[in-house]
Order: C-alpha cells, then sequence, then structure tokens
C-alpha cells in the first residue's frame, strides 16, 4: 500500500523541498564518504580479475581491487550526473569517485538518493563538467531509518525493473520497426511492387533477380557527380555528416559549421547526396533546396532515366549500403571510391513505375516513422516516470512501508 506520511517539515531546499517528520535533514557527508579513483596503467591486465570503471562504465580489467564492498560511484570529471551501483570488487579510475558506504545506510538506498542531487548547479565551470568532494559532501539529504531505507530500495527496484522491461519492450518494437522499414525499401527498389511480374536474372550475384521489363546500367552513366562544382549558388543551407540520421535520410539540425573549414561540393533541389566515408552508416541524402555539403559527400544529379526521388531510396537500400562497404579502404577511417561506387549496376523501371513505387514507399515509411515517433515518446514518458518516481520515494513524498509486490497466482 502507498500513502503518504503524515507529518511533514519544510527543508528549504528546492530539490528536497517538504521531507517526513521522522527523517533527518543531512548533509551527504553522513552517509559515506567520498574517495578519489586511481590510474589504472599498473593493474590492468586482458581478461580476468576485477572490473575498472570510469564514468562511462566498465571498459577494462584489473588485477587488483580498490574496494570489495557495495559502493555508489560519482562521476568526478566529464559524466558528472550518472551515479553507478556496484556490489562486486572493483577499480575506479581518477574521473570517478567511489564511496565507502557507512553502516547505517542501505547501499541502493544511496544509489537512489544520489540519482536526485541536482548535479547541475554543482557543477565547476569549465569546458569538461568537474565535480569535486567538498561539493558532494555539502549536498544536503534526506535520511529515514535503515530499515525504512531498506523497503524504498526494495520498492524502487520492484518498480524500475517493471519500467525497464516496458522501455525494453518498446525499443524492440523499434527495432523491428526499422528493420521491417529497411526490408520493404530495399524489395521495393529491387522488385518492384507486383509480386507477380515476371523476373529474369540480372547477371551480378548481389542484384539476384529483377523485373523483366526494368533496365539496368551503371550508376556512373545515370547520374552527373558534382557537376554543381563550378556554379555559383546562393545558398545558406549547410549539409554535415552529422545532419543526416543514418536509415532515413531525414535532416537533423545542429551545430556543425566547424566541418566546413574544407572543400565541399554545392548541390542543387533534387541531387542526392551519398556518403563515402564508413558507408555503412547509411547517410543518403534528397536535396528539397540549393546548398552546401561537406566534400565526404557525393553530390549525385540525376539524368532523365532515373527520378531523384527513387534513386535515393535505392542508395539507401540495404543491399546497396553493404556493397558499397565491402569497398572501402582505410582502417581508421573507411572511404568508399567513386570509380568503385560509379560502376555499380542499377536495376530500375520506367519513370512512371517508379513515381508509384516512391508514392508507396513514402506513405509505408510515413507510417512507420510515426509509430516510431510514437513509441519514442512513450520511452521518454516512462524514463520521466522512473524519475518521478525515485524522486517521491527518496524524499519521502510517497509512505512505502506498508507495501509489498503482487504476487502471482
Amino acid at each position: 500500500m502507498i500513502s503518504k506520511h503524515k507529518n511533514y517539515n519544510d527543508s528549504g531546499i528546492e530539490w528536497i523541498k517538504e521531507y517526513p517528520t521522522n527523517w533527518d535533514l543531512i548533509k551527504f557527508k553522513r552517509l559515506a564518504k567520498i574517495k578519489n579513483g586511481k590510474d589504472q596503467k599498473e593493474v590492468s591486465i586482458d581478461e580476468g580479475g576485477y572490473p575498472i570503471l570510469g564514468t562511462g562504465g566498465e571498459f577494462g580489467r584489473s588485477s587488483q581491487f580498490i574496494h570489495d564492498k557495495p559502493s555508489v560511484l560519482l562521476g568526478r570529471k566529464g559524466t558528472i550526473n550518472r551515479p553507478q551501483f556496484i556490489e562486486e570488487p572493483f577499480w575506479t579510475v581518477d574521473t570517478l569517485f567511489y564511496t565507502e558506504i557507512y553502516n547505517d545506510v542501505n547501499p541502493k538506498f544511496l544509489f537512489y538518493l544520489s540519482q536526485q542531487i541536482p548535479f547541475d548547479l554543482l557543477q565547476e565551470s569549465s569546458a569538461v563538467p568537474s565535480m569535486t568532494q567538498e561539493k558532494l559532501n555539502s549536498v544536503y539529504v534526506v535520511k529515514p531509518s535503515k530499515e525504512e531505507q531498506t523497503k524504498i530500495a526494495q520498492y524502487l527496484d520492484h518498480q524500475t525493473a517493471i519500467i525497464a522491461q516496458l522501455i525494453q519492450q518498446k525499443q524492440k518494437l523499434i527495432d523491428l520497426l526499422k528493420e521491417k522499414r529497411q526490408a520493404v525499401i530495399n524489395e521495393a527498389v529491387t522488385k518492384g511492387l507486383n509480386p507477380n511480374a515476371k523476373m529474369k536474372d540480372s547477371g551480378i550475384e548481389w542484384l539476384g533477380e529483377v523485373p523483366e521489363k526494368w533496365k539496368i546500367k551503371k550508376l556512373k552513366f545515370l547520374v552527373s557527380l558534382n557537376s554543381n562544382e563550378e556554379v555559383l549558388i546562393e545558398t545558406s543551407f549547410k549539409v554535415a555528416l552529422e545532419n543526416i540520421e543514418s536509415g532515413t535520410g531525414q535532416f537533423i539540425e545542429s551545430n556543425s559549421e566547424n566541418q566546413f573549414e574544407g572543400t565541399g561540393n554545392f548541390f542543387k533541389a533534387g541531387d542526392v547526396l551519398f556518403n563515402k566515408l564508413r558507408p555503412y552508416l547509411a547517410k543518403v541524402f534528397l536535396a528539397t533546396q540549393n546548398g552546401y555539403s561537406v566534400g565526404e559527400l557525393l553530390v549525385l544529379t540525376p539524368k532523365s532515366e532515373i527520378t531523384s526521388e527513387f534513386l535515393f531510396y535505392r542508395l539507401l537500400s540495404q543491399a546497396f549500403i553493404e556493397m558499397v562497404n565491402g569497398s572501402t579502404y582505410g582502417s581508421k577511417m573507411p572511404r568508399a571510391h567513386w570509380n568503385f561506387i560509379g560502376n555499380l549496376k542499377i536495376p530500375f523501371p520506367a519513370a512512371k513505375e517508379q513515381i508509384e513505387i516512391v508514392k508507396f514507399i513514402n506513405i509505408f515509411q510515413s507510417n512507420v516513422n510515426t509509430l516510431i515517433a510514437q513509441s519514442t515518446i512513450q520511452i521518454e514518458k516512462l524514463k520521466e516516470y522512473r524519475q518521478s518516481l525515485i524522486s517521491e520515494a527518496v524524499t519521502g513524498k510517497i509512505d512505502v512501508r506498508d507495501w509489498h509486490p503482487i504476487k502471482n497466482k
């Protein structure tokens, strides 16, 4: 049973507000001792041992442990607003504080309580967010009895596990929708919309069969490459790699001005931009206005036989992306060369059928995008609810002392 406590005190602290009268208002330093992590070079091993933890989680293994009791880990530099909880022996690097938790404090309760610390108000003002022991130690928190701490921790473990499962289910749905979207695009631009259409062998292993009436030509004969290079286009619209959403070609607003210091290419409305750097990212963009792009984006101007929209979906298809990605050179910054891309053969129908295929894909993709957007919003609301639930429990806005999980019959 969940209810409210009978009586409350005003804490005078914004993030706590009121708290139960039978709880204590104390500073964080009375819950645990904050300790510095250490450099891992001398203890680092390839496997076995103990986890080495940084602000992003585990990133290596150690021959020694720095602490062997349950602990809440708090960021010192970098990601400072994501407390971590660990129960096994561990090693932390110097960007991460660890805590020696006092006996009258439930470790899991401290973890949930730490998630409510207003880190954005405490961080040092610098290019890299940072935190000090002094500031963390001086943060006011509320503390119930250890018995009630344990009950709160049990309640939050149970409730957050349910929320995590719901989030996982919705994320799985998003992944399945994205897979379905890619499969439909791939099928439409390689097989067409008529399942009963007569097929012919394309003569190309990665293409397989294509509709009998479709033509097959090398990409370089269907487009002009960077044909706007010497054309002065009045434009303030710029496209960098980070402006293109992988797999969809949607434009993403970002502060990418610093990426345009090198050479680039002008493009016009109707051009298709294809990313040759790390092509597995599937960054393809259909220009709806004139603009300027970074040099890693090939600017392809369709000729008369192929429409811009059909070309866009054709280049975005999984089969095409995989072929281009298989041709890359360079290990750190793998790139594809136009000589390879341009010589790939493209099957395509007559213009009328291209328009029908594009219309079908647009409608299907719009429906899928709506479902993805709805699920994304639901995930965000679940995360907000989880955070709200934690806040209410660890500051005493709800009383969970009489709570018991519902047993499955």
